[in-house]
């Protein structure tokens, strides 16, 4: 069961994707993305505590016509050996050049894990993982636009199953 998981995800993908169909397609987008404070001083906490390292994230997002957008996102920290595929949807309010943003995904999340006294490496995945979103993006035209969003996720992959709040400066693209 495990290794399907993630075509669990892209198919929960397509089906929002035609759920949402009928509300007409208004634009796709790509984004890139850095945790900057990962990026600048690393972790730490309770649970884990590493060194600064680059924790990504790529979106890539169908807005639709109304107020919803649907995203599909890979994030990896490859420093720690963590990475995570998810979906999810946001509700926009448009002000001007500015947009606000709130919604929720559900990802899996995998972690590299050393076995046999460091001789093997594999991935390990978990059970789905689920977030909060928050964001406001900045559009200096049609195409381009930066953004700063903020995640709250539960964490299966930790001892302590609380969720972990991370921030992204990301750089979006529309197309």
């Amino acid at each position: 069961m495990i290794q399907y998981r993630n075509y669990i995800v892209i198919i929960s993908f397509f089906w929002s994707f035609v759920c949402n169909a009928q509300n007409n397609l208004k634009n796709i987008y790509f984004s890139f993305g850095l945790d900057p404070k990962i990026a600048l001083i690393g972790t730490d906490n309770k649970d884990t505590s590493h060194p600064a390292g680059l924790n990504y994230l790529g979106k890539f997002g169908l807005d639709w016509k109304g107020p919803w957008e649907t995203f599909g996102y890979l994030e990896s920290y490859e420093d720690i050996g963590y990475r995570g595929i998810g979906i999810g949807q946001n509700y926009q309010v448009f002000i001007g050049r500015l947009e606000f943003l709130a919604g929720f995904d559900w990802s899996i999340i995998s972690r590299k894990e050393t076995t046999d006294h460091g001789l093997n490496t594999h991935w390990q995945e978990y059970l789905p993982s689920l977030g909060v979103n928050g964001e406001f993006r900045y559009h200096f035209n049609q195409i381009v636009g930066i953004g700063w969003q903020a995640n709250y996720r539960s964490r299966p992959d930790l001892p302590s199953l609380l969720g972990r709040l991370s921030g992204y400066i990301n750089l979006y693209i529309k197309i």
